[in-house]
């Protein structure tokens, strides 16, 4: 990728984009999870999956792919648990993103 230089610069310009984008997408996952809607759990799950994914954020990646097998073999339960743990590593990605914000 270039020099740290040139990767923090991108991360400067990629982490508040990264942060708002799936910030809004963990508001509609949590929405679409209340209302039963879990093909929209799914799709949303798999957005932010490759968004982590491109970004080099791996765990967090790895929690969205949990995330659709549960949307996907329709356990709600276990979906709501899944949603936990996308949002407790979204939150540690975005923090560690607030370093280049």
């Amino acid at each position: 990728m270039g020099s740290d230089a040139d990767v923090d610069a991108l991360l400067r310009e990629l982490a508040p984009i990264f942060v708002a984008y799936n910030r809004s997408c963990l508001e509609r996952l949590q929405t679409a999870s209340e209302q039963g809607d879990l093909a929209a759990v799914d799709r949303l799950a798999h957005t932010l999956k490759g968004s982590a994914a491109t970004l080099g954020a791996t765990e967090l990646s790895l929690r969205c792919a949990e995330l659709r097998q549960s949307a996907l073999a329709q356990n709600e339960d276990d979906v709501t648990r899944c949603i936990e743990r996308v949002t407790s590593s979204f939150t540690h990605v975005a923090n560690e993103l607030s370093a280049y914000t």
